[in-house]
């Protein structure tokens, strides 16, 4: 286990290179220019697959960003595979072969999310099906079952308003940039690079959306408050990404 003395802020896709999610470390020019190439290869992707799937990119970006920090190797404790975090059995519904190939799995979530979309309505309601299930989610609008306080924190982060926000919305609300006045390439970059410095919603969100994550086996050893509308993500950047097995998260 790294001190916490020895940790670095997050730096996304550390854990996806060299091949055996060796940490990247400062100077290392090699490594360096490998996860800058990954970051915008994936902001690209992300780009153009949210404009053929009518979404807005920074909506698609959020979304992703909070499945799995764009770590393409990451497995859930339920077992969602990859950056688009699709669980097993949705994958090969989908047709996707290789949930960790990170254009392909990137098309079938900007499809998937399309369609959940059409189906549930409104941007808020498809990322809160995304992460919940759209039984679920669709049982909570019937007002036969609760919605998961995780996605909850999902939806208002992603999108910058609540679940029922949405449900009772009669026409589409604004969303959240991910970063003010800032290209959305650039944005990205630095989504992919710093983690969670995008602005977030304002209010105090709830802790258990962290929970997920802080045992998610990422590496995350600490969550910070900033100043407002921003927080500090620690990681051990030494350590692989791994299954963790201690907690599940709903999909």
């Amino acid at each position: 286990m790294v001190r916490a003395k020895t940790l670095r802020p997050l730096l996304l896709l550390c854990l996806l290179l060299a091949g055996g999610g060796r940490a990247l470390a400062a100077g290392e020019g090699e490594e360096t220019k490998r996860s800058v190439s990954f970051a915008e290869a994936t902001c690209r992707i992300i780009e153009d697959e949210a404009a053929r799937n009518g979404l807005p990119a920074s909506f698609f970006a959020r979304l992703i960003w909070r499945e799995s920090l764009f770590n393409p190797k990451v497995i859930s404790p339920k077992g969602a595979q990859g950056i688009a975090q699709f669980m097993p059995g949705t994958a090969a519904e989908r047709g996707l072969a290789d949930p960790f190939d990170v254009p392909t799995a990137l098309a079938h979530s900007a499809q998937y999310l399309t369609e959940l979309k059409a189906k549930m309505g409104s941007l808020g309601l498809a990322a809160a099906a995304y992460n919940a299930g759209p039984n679920r989610v669709a049982a909570w609008k019937q007002g036969k079952s609760a919605l998961p306080l995780e996605t909850q924190d999902y939806v208002h982060w992603i999108t910058g308003h609540s679940a029922e926000d949405w449900s009772a919305a009669t026409k589409a609300l604004p969303l959240l940039p991910i970063a003010e006045k800032m290209p959305f390439a650039t944005a990205c970059r630095k989504l992919a690079a710093r983690g969670l410095t995008a602005r977030m919603p304002d209010g105090t969100l709830k802790p258990s959306g962290w929970q997920a994550l802080l045992i998610s086996g990422l590496g995350i050893q600490q969550v910070k408050a900033s100043r407002q509308g921003r927080i500090r993500v620690v990681i051990d950047t030494e350590a692989p990404a791994r299954r963790a097995g201690a907690a599940s998260r709903p999909k």
